[in-house]
């Protein structure tokens, strides 16, 4: 019989080995599925945000339509003014089910499988368990000088005799093979840094395209405030007057106040998911008035 410790070792270190390799697998996979969405990222939560402002506003509108049926009745406004209040309530159905369409197709892409704002902390998941990996194997690879053997054995004589026998040996060009080793360290550390073909390089680039988009998703949501703050003020002065043309009025304020509060809610949900994937974005839009 014959059992070498150092087997037992290697052993035990491929264990670790796939263990390491499983974690740095994952984590690349989570980056590649983040990389393939590429400029619709953040949209799909961009529109579950404008949904729910639309969902959560839909009472409201029916509460409109309702006032203005009455007043209809009661003389103090036209059927035309309902029509109008009515076609806008349609065009916001619309609106809504533009939405839900639009959640499923992006769902049914993966997008729903995917944690955008993690996709840092999984690149160095993926890079700390590449090194690690590497330094495993490269741990292994130190260890070939060396020869550890334990061997026994039983002399099947008239009286059973035994023996055993330690062998212990190392190869001297191990000396050289350990600064071999330090080099393949060296270089897989920055082949991850800079190789293009390394998954650094592909979220660097994704972030450039990102930031580059987020001065026109400020532009609309800025755009969007202005146009909610004057309608606001278009029902502060309408308030002060009582006639049946300022009720319409009011009403279709209401309900355009209401499609754009929901698209705040959309460019405001996008902005913020994109701004959280750009290194130091996210601090600047906290502290942007």
């Amino acid at each position: 019989l014959s059992w070498s410790p150092l087997d037992l070792a290697r052993g035990v270190m491929l264990l670790d080995q796939s263990g390491t390799e499983c974690t740095a697998l994952g984590a690349a996979g989570r980056v590649r599925r983040t990389l393939e969405l590429g400029a619709s990222l953040g949209e799909l939560q961009a529109r579950r945000a404008e949904e729910a402002a639309l969902v959560e506003a839909m009472p409201h509108v029916q509460e409109i339509l309702s006032a203005a049926r009455t007043r209809a009745s009661e003389g103090l406004g036209t059927n035309a003014q309902v029509t109008t209040l009515e076609s806008e309530s349609v065009r916001i159905e619309r609106r809504l089910a533009q939405l839900r369409s639009e959640i499923q197709r992006l769902m049914g892409e993966g997008n729903a499988e995917v944690d955008a704002t993690s996709v840092a902390t999984d690149l160095e998941l993926y890079e700390s368990s590449s090194m690690a990996l590497e330094s495993q194997r490269s741990t292994v690879r130190r260890m070939s000088p060396w020869i550890i053997q334990l061997r026994g054995g039983v002399v099947p004589t008239g009286q059973a005799d035994w023996f055993g026998q330690v062998q212990i040996g190392y190869n001297l060009g191990g000396i050289a093979q350990q600064f071999s080793e330090d080099a393949v360290l060296a270089a897989r550390r920055a082949e991850l840094a800079q190789d293009a073909d390394e998954l650094r390089h592909h979220v660097e680039a994704l972030e450039r395209r990102l930031e580059e988009s987020l001065p026109e998703l400020r532009a609309e949501l800025e755009h969007t405030e202005r146009l909610i703050a004057l309608t606001e003020h278009q029902q502060e002065l309408l308030g002060q007057l009582e006639t049946s043309d300022v009720a319409h009025m009011r009403a279709m304020n209401e309900l355009q106040l209401i499609t754009l509060r929901a698209e705040r809610a959309h460019w405001s949900e996008l902005l913020a998911q994109r701004s959280a994937l750009v290194p130091g974005a996210e601090a600047n839009e906290e502290g942007r008035p």
